[in-house]
């Protein structure tokens, strides 16, 4: 039995192009392995997927910092399409981390899959510490599960900033990269 979607769809509707979606707004399944092997070769010293038949590198790059390639009348993003040809996995619903944060480098080896809250663990604009006006000192905090932790109150911002570090290693683990 197909998974059928009720709605219609006009046509014209444009889709989102951050990921593949189809009319019903599942996730598209990506390409085959098979497919992708026919169309592209994968650079492993740039993360970069090659035309096989022009030489060029495939994609562009968004200004979100995203490679974005057009295949078979669909957009895709480019880690996700190289995760697909090295792993044979299709990720699904599940994201793909950029290990240290830049969204052009799909080197397999700086690509893992994440869950959504594993991906905001990592948000650099995460700060984890505030200036308290009232207490004139820097209050460091740790969001657990949603729930905010209090792990102390700094004189200087840099001590606030390792405490906030210390305790998103403790907690998130390998989770966690920390900005350079």
């Amino acid at each position: 039995m197909t998974n059928q979607c009720p709605q219609e769809r006009h046509p014209n509707a444009t889709t989102f192009t951050f990921i593949a979606y189809d009319v019903c707004m599942r996730i598209r399944a990506l390409p085959s392995v098979e497919e992708l092997e026919r169309k592209f070769d994968y650079d492993s010293s740039t993360g970069d997927l090659i035309h096989r038949k022009t030489g060029k590198i495939a994609g562009t790059r968004k200004s979100d910092g995203y490679i974005q390639i057009y295949f078979k009348g669909h957009y895709y993003r480019a880690h996700r399409l190289v995760w697909r040809l090295l792993t044979g996995e299709d990720p699904g619903d599940t994201t793909i981390d950029h290990i240290f944060g830049d969204r052009a480098d799909n080197r397999i080896e700086h690509l893992r899959l994440a869950t959504q809250s594993d991906q905001n663990k990592n948000k650099p604009t995460t700060r984890g510490y505030r200036w308290d006006e009232r207490r004139h000192r820097f209050i460091a905090f740790i969001s657990i599960n949603g729930r905010y932790t209090h792990l102390g109150c700094y004189r200087e911002e840099e001590d606030a900033r390792e405490a906030h570090l210390e305790a998103r290693l403790e907690h998130y683990g390998e989770v966690f990269t920390p900005a350079v």
